[in-house]
């Protein structure tokens, strides 16, 4: 993460070699309904019904901004040459036994941005946002198990797998098989971005 805008009386902006973070806003709803309904990104949320319709976005999205407001949630919409490629967050930040601080990570890209290590450092710079504004010791995430793009962009992150198990998936209409995977903030360290490691998709908008 080379800069960081971050202090209480605005919202953060986060700046890598590659990309601009922002937080997401309700008018990038058409943006996130046009890629989240792309079968390739969508099927492999769980969480949102396919094609994901622009008020359901736009939901979603004003619903994340309560969540930064009440320090629950960080999302980021990746900015690549001023165009919305994707999201990465982190979620669910909750303190948890011995005093420690729990969130999870998430992120999905337009496929056309896949394959550039873009996914790597996008995530790589929330992860280190997640430490230094929220005081997060341990991140947890999840991926589809036939989802290998994600577990290995995960795998690289630092991210250990913890569990497997079975959960309904409404993008495909059944059931899945999901993996978890944990990460303690002592593991984060900036990984290799490699351009030929292709991000695909992972944790959903309301999940």
């Amino acid at each position: 993460m080379r800069s960081t805008k971050d202090n209480d009386d605005g919202p953060p902006i986060l700046q890598t070699e590659r990309l601009v973070l922002r937080l997401l806003e309700p008018a990038d709803a058409e943006r996130v309904s046009e890629i989240l309904s792309r079968p390739e990104v969508g099927r492999m949320i769980r969480a949102i019904c396919l094609p994901y319709p622009v008020p359901a976005a736009r939901g979603w999205l004003i619903a994340s901004g309560a969540e930064w407001e009440e320090g629950r949630a960080a999302r980021f919409a990746v900015l690549k040459d001023g165009v919305l490629i994707g999201c990465t967050d982190i979620s669910g930040i909750r303190p948890i036994q011995s005093g420690c601080t729990e969130g999870e990570l998430g992120f999905w890209f337009d496929p056309p941005a896949w394959g550039q290590g873009l996914a790597c450092e996008a995530a790589t710079a929330v992860l280190k946002f997640a430490v230094a504004r929220f005081g997060v010791h341990q991140v947890t995430a999840t991926c589809a198990a036939d989802n290998k793009n994600s577990a290995t962009l995960l795998h690289r992150l630092g991210f250990t797998k913890t569990d497997r198990r079975f959960v309904w998936s409404r993008s495909r209409r059944g059931p899945i098989a999901q993996i978890g995977f944990r990460l303690t903030t002592a593991s984060i360290a900036k990984p290799v971005a490699e351009p030929g490691l292709t991000p695909g998709n992972q944790l959903s908008p309301s999940q």
